[in-house]
């Protein structure tokens, strides 16, 4: 008793945290541990050697610990979730309703341009300048003249649209074209100059502030080269959002719709005609798509595709890089919803007056795949000389296929021959020392004569294979 009284506090200190523990339930128990916190977090009230004794039995690392009360949850210990960030390049409706019906998403057409070059696409800012660019404030031109008078200058135009030349004065430039440029200086200069000859050409170009608005992936200001275009543009804010229309993108200017781009014509024959550079204060304005269709199936290029009123189901496949090779032209599916709200299922085969039928928002076009079965065919498999297709005819017989015993010769075994003679020639196919003859499936009882062992006659003397003797062999 002596010896326990020194411990008796540890003991207690033991006995108060074990209890609840013995006298819990197995059910109370696995809630505790399921509820447990992912570090060790139980309160010390003792002091002097039960403490110690505790706090020296603590792990050093965090490990689940049981848990004996019953304070917070344990998801109340988590870190609160961040913000959702809005997800800019979610599927829009048709495509969740194009997906549920093919069992696999479909791309979008003309989106894989934007994916991965947001900040692509650039001007290239190069010494040949388009003569149709119109010089404004912040451009830098660089002027140089010899003869009676000699001038090499490089200036900015400033805010007001004017450059100061140098015996010169103020020469307003800020309107004029590119193209026009030389002879407008030159007509300055001419003022004060005679017999002299110019050239001007450009430096850094200004930078001009656009706005694009509507439905685009990342709509907002921008600050791009006085060179750009609206498809600069469109890559500068990342193309179209879920509900952005590629097909009439339009561009304002000075509060005027001053021209609307189908960027179609881009994607299909890379032609950029229409296309019109931009001005200061310029807005390029994604509306919402008018219509989807979808085309799959057995086509060069399966996809989700916007549409224009009036276009027909051979513009649809136009724009799907018309039939694949495995295409079957007479028969194509459709799924549409009707006037009522449900969907319906129209099978056609594809000629001329399908071709013309208006294809609708929302249309689902398959192009079913022709069958893998051959009519007229009979295949030969297996150990034979060519495991090939054969036309059938009536009255065709096994011999017709099989005309002849090497008919039956696969062309492993040729290869097999030919491979082993070449060796053969080499002079590679020989025996190893310590092998068996009949081991290695030799067998050579010809009478080879003196001439034949170049290196004495003992150099080769062949046994019968029956012998089970070796056949040594010397170079």
């Amino acid at each position: 008793m002596a010896q326990i009284g020194p411990h008796l506090p540890r003991l207690a200190l033991l006995l108060l945290l074990a209890g609840p523990v013995i006298a819990a339930t197995p059910g109370q128990m696995f809630s505790a541990l399921s509820s447990a916190p992912t570090e060790t977090d139980l309160p010390l009230t003792t002091s002097g050697d039960a403490a110690s004794f505790v706090e020296s039995r603590r792990p050093a690392t965090s490990y689940p610990t049981l848990r004996l009360d019953a304070r917070d949850e344990r998801t109340a210990q988590l870190p609160e979730a961040p913000l959702a960030v809005p997800n800019t390049t979610a599927n829009s409706n048709f495509a969740r309703l194009v997906e549920q019906s093919l069992g696999k998403a479909l791309p979008i057409f003309g989106s894989e341009m934007f994916r991965n070059n947001v900040r692509g696409f650039e001007p290239v800012e190069v010494p040949s300048v388009p003569g149709d660019f119109v010089i404004g404030p912040g451009d830098e031109i660089h002027i140089r003249a010899w003869g009676s008078v000699d001038i090499d200058f490089r200036t900015t135009v400033d805010r007001t649209g004017a450059i100061n030349l140098p015996k010169i004065g103020v020469v307003p430039v800020s309107g004029v074209r590119f193209d026009r440029l030389e002879a407008h200086i030159r007509a300055s200069m001419e003022r004060s100059f005679h017999g002299f000859d110019l050239t001007v050409s450009l430096g850094q170009l200004r930078s001009i502030r656009i706005y694009v608005t509507g439905f685009a992936a990342a709509p907002g200001s921008y600050t791009v080269s006085a060179l750009s275009n609206t498809i600069n543009a469109l890559f500068h804010a990342g193309g179209p959002g879920t509900a952005g229309d590629l097909r009439a993108i339009e561009l304002h200017r000075d509060g005027q719709l001053l021209h609307t781009i189908d960027f179609y014509d881009f994607l299909l024959s890379g032609t950029l005609n229409t296309d019109i550079r931009l001005m200061p204060e310029d807005v390029v304005h994604f509306p919402s798509t008018v219509g989807e269709f979808a085309v799959a199936g057995a086509v060069n290029r399966p996809g989700i595709y916007q549409m224009r009123a009036g276009e027909t189901i051979e513009d649809a496949l136009r724009f799907a890089g018309d039939l694949g090779v495995g295409a079957a032209e007479h028969r194509a599916v459709i799924e549409r919803i009707d006037e009522d709200g449900n969907r319906v299922v129209d099978e056609f085969p594809l000629d001329a007056a399908a071709l013309n039928m208006p294809i609708r928002d929302g249309d689902l076009l398959l192009i079913q795949p022709v069958s893998p079965r051959f009519r007229n065919a009979i295949t030969l498999r297996g150990q034979v000389a060519q495991p090939l297709r054969h036309e059938w005819s009536a009255g065709m017989r096994v011999s017709d296929l099989l005309p002849s015993a090497d008919a039956l010769v696969s062309p492993l075994y040729w290869n097999s021959l030919n491979m082993q003679e070449a060796r053969e020639e080499r002079g590679q196919r020989r025996l190893r020392p310590g092998l068996p003859g009949d081991q290695l499936g030799v067998c050579d009882d010809r009478t080879h004569r003196p001439a034949d062992a170049r290196h004495g006659a003992d150099s080769f003397q062949p046994r019968r294979c029956g012998d089970r003797t070796f056949a040594r062999t010397r170079y």
